[in-house]
């Protein structure tokens, strides 16, 4: 087992502080040696020498950049308007990442709560690909109406578990770009994984992407999600929402990393007390603020 974990993300100047937040989530709760692989069309030396200030706080944490994607996506505009080109990324990183045998693709709207070596760790030696599968897709018809077969399991993109090697050594890492240029569907490079890849996708458990449909549905699940992810276009660094349980986490978490940068330390008990000190005033606050527009008939 190679100790060092190999994580790739993609953001521009618009995602850099939710990009911060998730390196910051990461490195607080995983003790391996991380290599972050950083995928851009463009961002700014202020956003990339903020986010390398975030990763220098742990001595076991590094930060690769990888420039160059404009040609692999061809000017590919995605359905989904709040989506940046970066997206198209994670279908590239076979061939831009030769010396990677696995990679762990994590999307910028995520949290981590926990050590990431438990989903690294998982054997995928005979799939191209894992990811957890978007369990509403089963019952509206969207697989079939992009030509997939339902019953092989639509997973969820944001987080993959990625056997570059494999992908590179079969070709199907070089099918996925030629997918790029006929992707037409809502969820396009998502949907180019899938249907490339179906069949040969291994289904993780849903802790792994706790998207905000399990949220609502495995309401007692939420506290062993290793990974919540923050699907549609509501994000809890925007305003709206801002006091539902999950944003909170994602703000504490937020907290957190600005201490950190504060502090110049990589202090977990330190940082995480901060934190959860925050964290545990503000839902006070939203206690009394409740009650308050309850007592007054306030809306």
């Amino acid at each position: 087992m190679n100790d060092e974990i190999h994580i790739g993300i993609a953001c521009n100047d618009a995602y850099a502080c939710p990009a911060g937040v998730l390196l910051s989530s990461i490195i607080h709760h995983t003790g391996r040696r991380i290599c972050f692989h950083l995928f851009t069309c463009g961002i700014s030396n202020e956003n990339l020498a903020l986010l390398r200030r975030i990763v220098s706080l742990s001595s076991t944490a590094q930060l690769d950049v990888v420039r160059g994607i404009e040609v692999g996506h061809a000017g590919k505009k995605h359905a989904i308007e709040y989506l940046s080109d970066e997206t198209w990324c994670r279908l590239m990183a076979p061939a831009l990442l030769p010396g990677i045998d696995k990679l762990l693709w994590l999307d910028i709207d995520l949290l981590v709560r926990g050590d990431v070596a438990r989903i690294y760790d998982i054997d995928i030696s005979d799939h191209m690909a894992a990811g957890v599968e978007e369990e509403q897709m089963r019952t509206n018809g969207y697989p079939e109406s992009i030509g997939m077969d339902a019953s092989k399991g639509y997973v969820n993109a944001g987080v993959l578990l990625l056997n570059l090697r494999l992908l590179r050594d079969s070709g199907m890492g070089g099918k996925l770009i030629e997918g790029i240029k006929s992707a037409n569907g809502r969820f396009m490079d998502q949907d180019v994984l899938n249907c490339v890849l179906q069949g040969r996708i291994a289904l993780l458990p849903r802790c792994f992407n706790f998207n905000l449909y399990y949220y609502r549905v495995y309401k007692r699940e939420r506290g062993k999600a290793l990974i919540i992810h923050f699907t549609g276009p509501e994000k809890p660094w925007h305003l709206k929402g801002r006091r539902r349980w999950c944003n909170r986490l994602w703000r504490m978490s937020a907290v957190r990393m600005r201490f950190a940068l504060f502090t110049r330390t990589n202090n977990r008990l330190l940082n995480g007390l901060v934190a959860r000190s925050w964290f545990f005033a503000a839902s006070i606050v939203d206690s009394l603020s409740k009650t308050f527009k309850c007592k007054t008939g306030l809306k």
